[in-house]
């Protein structure tokens, strides 16, 4: 039965048992259907749900696999990574792969990229050292051999690889039209915009940037500790959307994770959560030389194609898409230097 209304969502409630009030459409996310459930005492849950196509453009066909791989990974997960009380996934409720929906925890009203914008009184730079600390776990931990066997057997997505595509597809297309020769963004799509067999390395989330980390609400202020002369707040955070988690090279979440930090540094007033992220992701897991460029590269892709997202007015536009488009340049010719000076530079400096 389709699940894409609140009445067709009441009665798939209805029919499962399951308590509900109130019923609010979860912001953000183009491909699913998701809503926040509130019980007449005041419990909060979410239900997602796949229909065969992307929800904001019902005419482009999704495989339904999808659930099954974000059910996997919301199972499986936290018995192979490390326990972090700062960082968590949702908990599943219940899982009913004949509706292809998830019944999981709130992992909270308001996710990162809105929070940076719009709540000076969060530690961001606490939060990104914690998400680099937590993401080099995932990535070390599921490199095991053992882990890494099981993984790549479970987690073999179609949908994932063709999602991971999608930028490096588009990226000659947004060079042009910014009047740059587009063959550059051809022949990086050509040599970095698949994985081969040696970047299967350990689990990526597959789509890990700010949007898909939510804060628990209502959080205390830190009490002592490590951020006792700020009084900030560090909320509990979590990971959500696990549709797309594949077995990858790792470097790429961790480029389009600073990709999207670096954009809210320059343009919501420069708080740290880059260099913040970086920084401990690099203390806790280093990169080697191949891995480093292709982190680049996926920085860089990430750039020039959000660029379209209007961080800025036109001439600042112009400008993300020349930095991004240079750092592609200095890969492809192996200037080192131009590295070095560019917004990576940390990568290459050590």
């Amino acid at each position: 039965m389709p699940i894409t209304t609140e009445l067709e969502l009441r009665q798939f409630l209805s029919s499962k048992d399951i308590p509900c009030h109130e019923i609010e459409v979860v912001a953000g996310g183009s491909a699913n259907f998701c809503w926040r459930i509130k019980t007449l005492l005041g419990r909060r849950s979410i239900t997602k749900h796949a229909e065969p196509f992307v929800r904001i453009m019902p005419h482009i066909p999704l495989p339904l696999e999808r659930m099954e791989y974000e059910h996997l990974a919301l199972t499986v997960v936290p018995n192979m990574v490390s326990r972090d009380e700062h960082v968590r996934l949702p908990q599943v409720y219940n899982y009913f792969p004949e509706e292809h929906v998830i019944y999981m925890s709130d992992a909270g009203s308001k996710d990162l990229k809105e929070s940076y914008k719009r709540d000076d009184n969060i530690d961001i730079p606490l939060l990104g050292q914690r998400i680099g600390v937590w993401l080099a776990r995932l990535h070390k931990e599921t490199s095991e051999p053992e882990t890494l066997e099981f993984v790549k057997t479970k987690f073999d997505s179609k949908v994932a690889r063709s999602v991971f595509q999608y930028t490096y597809n588009g990226l000659a297309s947004v060079l042009k039209q910014h009047g740059h020769d587009p063959a550059l963004g051809e022949r990086i799509n050509a040599k970095f915009g698949s994985e081969t067999a040696s970047d299967r390395m350990c689990l990526c989330h597959g789509d890990f940037w700010l949007s898909n980390i939510q804060l628990e609400n209502q959080d205390p202020a830190i009490e002592g500790g490590e951020a006792e002369d700020s009084k900030l707040r560090a909320p509990v955070l979590t990971i959500i959307d696990w549709e797309n988690v594949r077995v990858g090279n790792g470097a790429t979440d961790v480029g389009r994770f600073a990709a999207d930090s670096w954009l809210l540094d320059r343009f919501h007033g420069d708080k740290g959560m880059f260099e913040a992220f970086l920084k401990a992701y690099l203390a806790e897991c280093p990169l080697n030389q191949r891995d480093k460029i292709r982190l680049v590269v996926h920085f860089a892709v990430h750039i020039v194609f959000y660029s379209r997202m209007r961080w800025t007015d036109e001439e600042g536009t112009r400008q993300l898409v020349q930095i991004g488009k240079a750092m592609l340049g200095a890969v492809e010719t192996e200037d080192l230097e131009s590295l070095i000076t560019g917004p990576l530079g940390q990568l290459f400096s050590e």
